[in-house]
């Protein structure tokens, strides 16, 4: 599949997460709750996969795509999707944040009124736990100990191979939200909380999805060149017109602040 093809997925994708802003009802806001975070995720995991291709090393898996954010292209992300963590959540103390955006101190995420950055903060370590605990469980299924016995814990050796994870990132965060959502459970999405904390969390969720698309669509544009960049953007928006004149309007405002600074 080629990158003009990923790409045109990650917009429709994309478009359909934006559909719930069109209506502006609260009713339908809260029944979409539940897919956003599939629609977001996969929204940015398509213009990764699009980025993949044109760079030269096309890749359709999750890890792939993981490993490359956190070694190649979170050094130049903005915002949330530039801080990375690394430690174990269980030692709060010992966590490092980068950049320090805030404290790291152990906290209830579902407490009202902390700072924006605590809770960005909050993200991250759940995600890492989740991949401490998965290397352990399969570093104990594949060794043995010296005398042909499984481990039943793991040794000083296993923890010191947990020590050396690839930091966690917001990609990792919204795939882990994504999964849960798919896999797990979706109790929390028939909740009674207030429209006011459904729309917070529905505008969160679309500016992870504009913030990661706008990192990958900038580096589309510097290797595609803006001008085959542009031209993709206004066969795709021309192509999804019928829709409504906002059916263009997000990936048209990235274009208008990429061309600013690709040139």
């Amino acid at each position: 599949m080629r990158a003009h093809e990923r790409h045109r997925i990650a917009w429709h994708t994309e478009l359909a997460a934006r559909v719930w802003d069109e209506f502006d009802d609260a009713t339908l806001r809260r029944a979409a709750a539940q897919t956003l975070p599939v629609q977001a995720y996969y929204a940015v995991f398509s213009a990764a996969r699009a980025v993949s291709a044109v760079a030269g090393s096309p890749t359709d898996t999750h890890r792939k795509l993981h490993d490359d954010f956190e070694s190649q292209r979170v050094r130049r992300a903005a915002g949330p999707w530039a801080v990375t963590f690394a430690g174990d959540p269980e030692k709060v103390a010992e966590c490092r944040l980068a950049p320090a955006i805030c404290t790291m101190t152990a906290y209830n995420p579902m407490e009202l009124h902390r700072d924006p950055a605590e809770y960005l903060a909050a993200a991250p370590p759940d995600d890492a736990q989740v991949k401490i605990e998965s290397a352990g469980l399969d570093w104990l299924s594949k060794k043995k100990r010296p005398n042909g016995q499984p481990y039943k814990s793991l040794p000083a050796k296993g923890r010191e191979i947990l020590a050396r994870l690839r930091r966690t990132t917001v990609m990792d965060f919204l795939y882990e939200l994504r999964r849960r959502t798919n896999y797990e459970s979706v109790d929390e999405y028939g909740s009674d909380a207030d429209d006011a904390a459904v729309e917070r969390f529905h505008r969160g969720l679309l500016y992870l999805a504009d913030s990661g698309l706008l990192l990958y669509e900038t580096q589309m544009a510097q290797y595609a060149g803006v001008q085959a960049y542009t031209d993709a953007v206004t066969e795709w928006t021309s192509s999804v017109k019928r829709m409504g004149p906002w059916s263009g309007d997000a990936v048209l405002r990235r274009l208008t602040a990429i061309r600013q600074v690709v040139k």
